[in-house]
């Protein structure tokens, strides 16, 4: 009897942390960014644009983007990171839409970038860049990162996003 009822609250322990881990999964930021970055440059003044889609139906807020370019450094004992921050134009969001496909608007995609001429200060092979994008579910307030890292030149395109639910960089005539 006692066996019995220890093991009955066991297994319902387990059910309700593994329910409690999934309904975490589930309401925790997804935002996707994008493989590329669109070269928005216009004669001599450099605009250099990432993009980033909320996945998640319940819209994120506090969005916080931060880029780096990182150059390993060698170092006595191993490599070392040098890191640089890239400034952006507006690096802070109120808050990203919920993901609707039927959004005319696409309030769930949002780009943001940078005047510094990302061709220039990228000098070395061993360079890369890295965007952080920090962002708080809606509904549950928990926090999530999502990163992206840009490990050659040849992930920057001249032109622009395509609107909306894609990454696509389209040229600009």
């Amino acid at each position: 009897m006692i066996g019995e009822a220890l093991f009955i609250g066991v297994v319902a322990s387990l059910t309700a942390s593994l329910v409690f881990l999934y309904v975490m999964f589930k309401v925790r930021p997804s935002i996707h960014i994008g493989p590329e970055i669109a070269d928005c440059s216009d004669g001599d003044k450099a605009r250099f644009a990432f993009k980033l889609i909320n996945r998640r139906r319940c819209q994120v807020f506090e969005v916080t983007a931060q880029v780096l370019l990182i150059t390993p450094v060698q170092a006595p004992g191993g490599p070392v990171n040098s890191i640089r921050e890239i400034s952006l134009l507006k690096d802070s969001f109120f808050e990203v839409g919920r993901f609707n496909r039927k959004d005319a608007d696409a309030h769930y995609a949002l780009r943001f970038g940078t005047a510094e001429d990302l061709r220039a200060i990228w000098t070395s092979e061993s360079q890369y860049i890295r965007v952080n994008v920090v962002s708080k579910h809606a509904l549950s307030g928990f926090s999530g990162i999502s990163t992206m890292i840009f490990h050659t030149k040849g992930q920057i395109r001249k032109g622009k996003f395509r609107f909306g639910n894609s990454f696509a960089i389209e040229s600009v005539e």
